[in-house]
């Protein structure tokens, strides 16, 4: 099976993959407080949904390996148009562990579990600052990063789960480039209005059949005045299914 485009491209970037029995041991010591053969136990645990010691080491060797694979990519290919990366750290993590986040006051929980598994949540969010703190650092005055989440996560009463939050505000969206407006505030954005925006700051025209619309009020006037809206053409065709192709 390929999961690369072209195919040959898989050669390339395998010596980039983490492996979740390779994580290294002081990426673990960040996320959790475990004595060192715990950790090296919980390296080889094998996986088991919401099970807190097998899908922190995958969610921990998944967000590893995509910030290599983006890395590498973005220093060895032409200087891109579009770069887009998933970060599945956070909400895999969310689900299955933000209950012994302390300030959750979850009454199942024990005090030793929160001392264990507490700062799993915290750390998943300053691996992402990171990341974001780095691709800063990466962007000179032409570049424009948007960091988007397709929902937040909270406990869920009526669900009686950690998941999906489902109430506004239900996700984050920052833009940061010259099209933008400086600290300016965007009242309720959707996933929706991604996409639209995305398209009007690359200088494309949205489709009719797209849901949501440009955020243009947290754009610059500068940029408004420069970069009418196009019209909109009728679609950019129907979704293609996610295949992965046999070799």
């Amino acid at each position: 099976a390929s999961l690369s485009y072209p195919n040959e491209l898989m050669k390339e970037l395998s010596p980039l993959i983490v492996s979740p029995s390779q994580v290294p041991l002081d990426w673990l010591a960040g996320y959790v407080n475990l004595p060192e053969n715990e950790l090296r136990e919980l390296r080889t645990c094998k996986w088991k949904k919401r099970d807190i010691r097998s899908e922190l080491r995958f969610a921990v060797s998944s967000d590893l390996t995509t910030w290599q694979v983006f890395r590498h990519c973005l220093d060895s290919s032409p200087p891109f148009h579009l770069a887009v990366s998933l970060w599945r750290g956070i909400d895999n993590l969310q689900h299955t562990a933000l209950r012994y986040v302390p300030f959750m006051n979850d009454p199942a929980v024990t005090e030793e579990e929160r001392r264990k598994f507490g700062e799993i949540v915290p750390q998943a969010y300053r691996f992402a600052d990171q990341i974001i703190g780095d691709i800063l650092a990466r962007m000179g005055p032409a570049d424009t990063l948007f960091v988007v989440s397709d929902h937040g996560c909270a406990y869920e009463p009526k669900r009686g789960a950690y998941g999906h939050k489902r109430s506004l505000a239900p996700g984050v969206f920052y833009a940061y480039g010259r099209e933008f407006r400086q600290g300016f505030h965007i009242n309720t954005p959707t996933v929706f209005d991604v996409t639209p925006t995305i398209l009007r700051v690359l200088g494309l025209p949205p489709a009719h059949d797209m849901d949501g619309r440009c955020l243009q009020e947290a754009l610059t006037p500068q940029f408004l005045a420069e970069h009418p809206p196009l019209e909109p053409i009728e679609t950019y065709g129907p979704p293609q299914p996610y295949r992965i192709e046999e070799e």
